[in-house]
């Protein structure tokens, strides 16, 4: 677990938002940063740790974006994710390229699509 998520007494887990800026959104605008910090939510237990037992993405063709500039997950971790998929590019964001490099995200999702008819 990342040394930023902290435990709530009920079992849940938060990122305090004085570190979530820098560790999920280190590459957006300061607002979209302070918008999307906003949103967050705690997550329950173990949440992303279950054992998936449908994916598409098993047979369906799939781009992993691996965020060169990611500081919420490990270089390691994302390597593993992207290996399960068709295709990986090394893509410079943050964890959330979606909120900081939109149009670069939908045109490498677009070259993807293109080249796959």
């Amino acid at each position: 677990m990342n040394a930023s998520v902290r435990p709530l007494s009920d079992g849940f887990t938060y990122v305090p938002a004085d570190v979530a800026g820098d560790l999920f959104y280190g590459d957006c605008t300061p607002s979209a940063a302070q918008n999307a910090t906003s949103l967050l939510v705690p997550q329950a237990s173990g949440h992303g740790r279950g054992e998936v037992m449908a994916a598409s993405w098993r047979h369906t063709r799939s781009l992993y974006l691996v965020c060169t500039q990611d500081r919420a997950m490990s270089p390691n971790l994302q390597q593993s994710m992207a290996e399960r998929c068709t295709d990986a590019r090394s893509f410079d964001a943050s964890h959330s390229p979606y909120i900081s490099r939109p149009q670069a995200v939908a045109d490498e999702i677009m070259e993807f699509a293109a080249s796959n008819r």
